[in-house]
């Protein structure tokens, strides 16, 4: 288990995938896991990379009230090349690893210990 950091939604959705309804999922302070079928979910490895990601999104895409955790996460057992949507999509990546934000990590399981102020 590692340390990370989530931005998620109001709702405690991923931030990032909210737009996809099969890519949501819910986050709180138990384990979530990515949907059977669907690609790895993602955190920073650092702070620092997911405050420098909302900075980015507030001023150039107009962000609405993302919410920063530091998380705990278990890295995946098979290594992953990006973020899909389902088991079809598995060969068009939504985001290719070149595509992620600097210091995006991929996660099988995330659990939300502490938000960020």
């Amino acid at each position: 288990m590692k340390k990370g950091f989530k931005i998620v939604t109001k709702e405690l959705k991923s931030y990032v995938m909210d737009f996809k309804e099969l890519a949501c999922v819910q986050y709180s302070k138990k384990w979530a896991k990515r949907r059977k079928g669907c690609g790895p979910l993602a955190v920073f490895s650092t702070e620092k990379a997911a405050k420098k990601f909302i900075d980015f999104e507030m001023s150039f895409n107009g962000a609405v009230s993302p919410r920063l955790f530091e998380c705990r996460y278990t890295v995946p057992k098979v290594r992953c090349k990006g973020l899909w949507d389902s088991a079809e999509a598995k060969r068009d990546y939504i985001y290719g690893r070149a595509y992620l934000p600097k210091g995006t990590v991929f996660a099988d399981r995330v659990k939300l210990v502490k938000e960020i102020k």
